[in-house]
């Protein structure tokens, strides 16, 4: 059971996993979303600039 995260980057699939760190939290969210409690947005864009990592939520 390792929690991973799909994401399209330059119109390609690709799969990472979560850092174990987080495991335990990634797997506390996939439960409350299979009881239909979605925390998070279905649609997000994550980008990176020199001044660091952002979310646009859709």
């Amino acid at each position: 059971m390792i929690p991973i995260v799909t994401i399209v980057e330059k119109d390609e699939v690709k799969c990472y996993r979560i850092p174990r760190e987080l495991s335990e939290w990634a797997m506390t969210l996939v439960g409350l979303a299979n009881m239909g409690e979605n925390v998070f947005p279905s649609k997000v864009v994550f980008s990176r600039t020199n001044a660091g990592y952002f979310a646009d939520i859709l």
